[in-house]
């Protein structure tokens, strides 16, 4: 080990690898690691947020998609069951489409939407530079109205790729929550007359209170029971358009200058923070001295002590 601490080359090595470890622990304590960073761009052509579970355009769907009936709310006529008027059914549907043009195929929804006396939440229409394009919309309709709609806007397009319809029967829910609002305001209605009864100013805020708390459970019931009227109303339909997707010519001019400048500033900044990074070191390094310094002394004194101590004689 000694000749080999003897060799130049060695000497080197260990020096070079030191002056690595310092940098490493410099970048470390400032976070300037943006050399070994990698970055990656992904260009993707989604779709909006609330198509959540049906998200992803025709290019990335699986190829064996299949067609779906859309079923309709079955009730049965026996004694003691709910008749058909009564009921209370959440429906929802979802449908993706190819079309000649998504700009006409997004007008001829709004006409089937309006025909039926419903109404557009939203619609969107994207192209991608490659003449990629896709389309969504987000509609309602009356619930009596659902199957009629969901036809037609079929109708509009060359190819269902995929259709979709779910029923949920609130019907129970419904009525529990309005037996729940009958006996709640029930209650109310007598602590409203024991409030007028009440003389004491204890009893007065006790019969408050519990007042107050009644007509909270009164109000997040009819929150509730509106939000089930507002849904069972009106059934939702999402939609996804897609154009059969053929090879375009780029519509952007090549501009290889332009990119030839990009690429030239991209390199540049790269030195910058190179170079920002080396002078940032060499100041720490500086500031490291007397740190470095007493680790030397400290190994010279444990040296010095270690040759002093007396050799056991074997």
């Amino acid at each position: 080990m000694k000749e080999l601490w003897q060799q130049t080359w060695f000497k080197i090595v260990i020096g070079a690898v030191i002056v690595v470890v310092l940098y490493l622990i410099y970048s470390l304590s400032t976070g300037n690691l943006t050399s070994l960073q990698i970055r990656s761009a992904v260009d993707s052509n989604g779709f909006p947020a609330e198509f959540a579970g049906y998200a992803g355009s025709s290019e990335s769907a699986p190829s064996d998609l299949t067609k779906s009936t859309v079923p309709a709310p079955y009730y049965d006529s026996g004694a003691g069951t709910t008749s058909l008027a009564e009921a209370k059914i959440i429906q929802t549907g979802f449908l993706r489409l190819e079309v000649d043009q998504i700009s006409k195929a997004l007008d001829d929804i709004v006409v089937v939407v309006s025909k039926y006396s419903g109404f557009v939440i939203s619609k969107n229409f994207t192209e991608s530079t490659s003449g990629y394009k896709t389309g969504t919309a987000q509609i309602k309709v009356p619930v009596d109205k659902f199957s009629l709609a969901m036809t037609e806007i079929k109708g509009l397009a060359n190819f269902v790729a995929q259709e979709t319809a779910n029923s949920q029967d609130v019907t129970e829910e419904y009525t529990d929550l309005q037996s729940q609002l009958k006996n709640l305001q029930a209650e109310e209605a007598q602590y409203q007359v024991i409030m007028r009864q009440a003389v004491k100013i204890e009893d007065i805020l006790s019969v408050a209170s519990k007042l107050a708390d009644v007509r909270g459970r009164i109000e997040t019931i009819q929150g509730r029971i509106k939000y089930y009227d507002a849904r069972t109303d009106y059934s939702i339909i999402n939609i996804q358009l897609s154009e059969e997707h053929l090879v375009n010519v780029p519509a952007n001019k090549w501009r290889p200058w332009e990119d030839v400048k990009a690429s030239a500033q991209k390199m540049v900044v790269q030195l910058q923070n190179f170079v920002t990074n080396i002078i940032g070191f060499v100041f720490w390094l500086l500031g490291s001295i007397p740190y470095l310094l007493l680790i030397v002394i400290i190994y010279w004194l444990v040296r010095k002590v270690i040759k002093k101590r007396p050799k056991a004689n074997l």
